[in-house]
């Protein structure tokens, strides 16, 4: 810090934008983005592109200062101007998803001109966007070989999403009619899923994950589609989590577990999984309408506390219901459960 200081004393943009990255991320300073916000104006009043960047920065997440999207793109624009790759691809961004809101029209055409110049300077997710933007056909005409040529770009260098992508056109052939960006290969769509999967992309992972539940690509593989599952869940996935839940329903690549199924569908409809949600619908009607097998893992889900909250009283009636019906485990975890003195 001591001789970033001595340089942006003597007016130096370069060691006073250090300055400011120091103490907008915390670095062996406390964070100040108040400090960090009065020292990028030092740099990005000599010209200085970079800090010009952080700025537009600051101003979009809002980091010590209110969000303002117009002055973020004033601010991006200087340095976009000056040729930095991150402001250009900023500054589409702000035109292509921004739709009206903070004062800036949403403008495809100009968003597309943006991140052209950013790719060509080859930032990847200007090239992802590109095709991205051909592949929904926003600004442009619909085009799924230009969107292919474009995630391949991206691919190339590692861009997991333009990965997946690229592995979703392999899978259906563009839209399905294939002759449209790609032909239908599912071994191709495997081996790009895998790329960005191995990356730890959730929704390739789940992708993959759905291909060896089809046999698509390989022979049919509950086991693996069940770790890939896991793997894309482990990361927040909810459809992964739904589809778990499946797997342990029906006894896919595991065990059947009633209790498990529940845990992943409440998980998955908790965030708002319509399929998870009309599962547990038609659980709670079989377990009313009389399915004993359901009466009594409803009352192992209460018994455990997993998935839902701990309740022994109401285990002991979904116990009891199923025993009624001849159901010999459910009458052992009710004589049990009797035994014990439940709390409140």
């Amino acid at each position: 810090m001591s001789w970033y200081q001595k340089a942006a004393l003597q007016n130096d943009p370069t060691a006073q934008r250090k300055i400011g990255l120091l103490h907008h991320n915390g670095l062996g300073v406390p964070q100040d983005h108040s400090q960090a916000m009065s020292w990028y104006l030092r740099a990005a009043a000599q010209n200085q592109a970079a800090a010009q960047h952080n700025l537009g920065s600051m101003y979009k997440k809002g980091h010590g200062v209110k969000v303002d999207l117009k002055v973020a793109m004033a601010w991006f624009r200087k340095a976009a101007d000056q040729g930095d790759p991150d402001s250009q691809f900023c500054v589409g961004v702000l035109y292509d998803n921004v739709n009206g809101e903070g004062g800036i029209d949403q403008d495809y055409g100009l968003a597309m001109e943006w991140y052209l110049k950013s790719a060509a300077q080859g930032d990847l997710d200007a090239a992802y966007n590109i095709g991205l933007m051909y592949r929904m056909g926003n600004g442009v005409p619909k085009d799924n070989a230009q969107a292919m040529e474009w995630y391949l770009k991206a691919a190339a260098k590692g861009d997991a999403d333009a990965q997946c992508n690229i592995g979703q056109l392999y899978k259906y052939g563009g839209d399905g009619d294939g002759d449209d960006g790609a032909e239908q290969d599912f071994e191709l769509a495997v081996e790009w899923y895998r790329r960005a999967a191995d990356q730890g992309h959730a929704t390739a992972q789940f992708n993959l994950a759905l291909m060896y539940e089809d046999g698509q690509g390989f022979e049919q593989d509950f086991t693996l589609a069940m770790q890939w599952f896991q793997k894309s869940a482990e990361q927040g996935d909810v459809d992964a989590q739904y589809n778990i839940g499946r797997f342990h329903h029906y006894g896919h690549g595991v065990p059947q577990d009633f209790v498990r199924a529940m845990k992943y569908y409440r998980k998955a409809a908790d965030q708002g999984n319509a399929s998870a949600m009309c599962t547990l619908e038609w659980f709670l009607k079989a377990a009313e309408a009389g399915s004993r097998n359901v009466q009594l893992f409803i009352g192992a889900l209460y018994e455990r506390g997993d998935g839902m909250r701990q309740d022994l009283y109401e285990a002991l009636i979904w116990y009891r219901k199923a025993a009624a019906l001849g159901d010999v485990e459910a009458a052992r975890r009710f004589d049990k459960l009797k035994q014990r003195k439940p709390r409140c």
